[in-house]
C-alpha cells in the first residue's frame, strides 16, 4: 500500500526550516499546494544548546539561555514568515494558515517523532546552494526524514521557480505499486487545473525495449479514459541521463518518485553524483512511500 494522501487530501503540511533563502523557497512551494488543497501550514524549527542532552537534564543556566534562545528564534521565525502570510500567494485565492513552531531537540530526531503519526500529510524541505539535492537544508536530514515519514516528502532545490504545477513526471520502475502511485498523482493533478501527468521508464538495455514497451503499454491500458496522463519510453545509455534530457526537453514542474527506488534516491543525496544531474538544481522531487518492503 501507497503511504500517500489520495484518500483524503492534504490537509496539514509540515516545513521545517532554517529561514534561509533556500528554505524560503520550499515554503513557497508549500503555500501553492496549501491553497490548492485548502490545507494549513505549520514552519518549523529547531535548536539545540547541549547536544545529546535533554530538556530536562539541563541545568538552571542552561535553561536561561535557553528560553533566551527560544524566545528569540519565535520572533525570528514570525518575521520569516510574514511576507508570505499577508496576500493570496501565487496559485491559490485564498490566504493560507500558516503557523509556527520553534523546539529544542536535535531536528533529525523530532521532525521523526512529528511525522510518526498523521498529524502531517506531506512534509516540505529546501536546499542549499546550486547543486540541488545534495545540500539539503540541515545537511543530510532530509535523506533521514524520507526514510522515516509514513507522508510523502518533496525536496525543493535552492534554484527552483514557482510559476505553476502544470507538469507532473513519474519515473517508473514497473513496480506492483504503480497502479497506487499514478492513482495519487491523478489526484494531485486534479487539485491543480487537471495538470498533466507523464508516467515514463528509462530502458538502459536496447535488447529489452520489447519487454518494456510492452509493459508501459500494460500500464497505459488501465488508465485509458485518463486524459492527461501520458506514458513514455526513454532510451538512453543511464538512467540519470536519460532523466536529464526529458526533464531539459519537457520541464516538468515535479519529479515524483518512490522511496523503494533506494539506488535512485540515494544519488539524489550524494554531491558526486549529483553535481552531474542539472535537473536537481532546478526540478523538485516528490518521495512517496509504500508500505511494503
Amino acid at each position: 500500500m501507497l503511504q500517500g494522501t489520495a484518500n483524503h487530501g492534504i490537509e496539514s503540511i509540515l516545513v521545517p526550516t532554517d529561514m534561509s533563502p533556500a528554505s524560503a523557497i520550499a515554503l513557497e512551494y508549500a503555500l501553492a499546494i496549501a491553497q490548492q488543497m485548502r490545507a494549513c501550514i505549520t514552519v518549523y524549527h529547531s535548536y539545540e544548546i547541549a547536544a545529546g542532552l535533554a530538556a530536562d537534564e539541563y541545568s538552571p543556566a542552561l535553561r536561561g539561555v535557553m528560553e533566551k534562545s527560544q524566545k528569540e528564534l519565535e520572533q525570528q521565525l514570525q518575521q520569516f514568515v510574514q511576507p508570505y502570510t499577508q496576500v493570496p500567494y501565487h496559485l491559490g485565492n485564498g490566504i493560507v494558515e500558516v503557523k509556527t513552531l520553534v523546539q529544542v531537540g536535535a531536528i533529525n530526531k523530532e521532525i521523526a517523532k512529528m511525522t510518526a503519526g498523521d498529524d502531517y500529510d506531506l512534509v516540505v524541505m529546501g536546499t542549499k546552494g546550486a547543486s540541488g539535492v545534495d545540500e539539503v537544508v540541515f545537511g543530510s536530514v532530509a535523506n533521514a526524514v524520507a526514510e522515516v515519514v509514513k507522508c510523502p516528502l518533496l525536496v525543493v532545490p535552492a534554484k527552483a521557480i514557482l510559476t505553476a504545477l502544470d507538469r507532473i513526471a513519474y519515473g517508473t520502475n514497473f513496480e506492483e505499486s504503480d497502479t497506487e502511485v499514478i492513482d495519487e498523482l491523478i489526484e494531485w493533478a486534479g487539485y491543480f487545473e487537471q495538470a498533466t501527468i507523464d508516467c515514463l521508464h528509462v530502458n538502459t538495455n536496447p535488447s529489452q525495449k520489447a519487454e518494456k514497451t510492452k509493459k508501459l503499454e500494460n500500464l497505459s491500458k488501465q488508465y485509458e479514459s485518463v486524459t492527461n496522463l501520458r506514458f513514455s519510453l526513454i532510451e538512453d545509455d543511464s538512467v540519470d541521463k536519460g532523466l536529464d534530457k526529458y526533464i531539459e526537453t519537457n520541464q516538468p514542474d515535479m519529479l515524483a518518485v518512490l522511496r523503494r527506488e533506494r539506488t535512485f534516491i540515494e544519488k539524489l543525496f550524494k554531491k558526486s553524483i549529483s553535481k552531474k544531474l542539472t535537473f536537481h538544481s532546478k526540478v523538485p522531487v516528490l518521495i512517496l512511500k509504500t508500505t511494503k518492503k
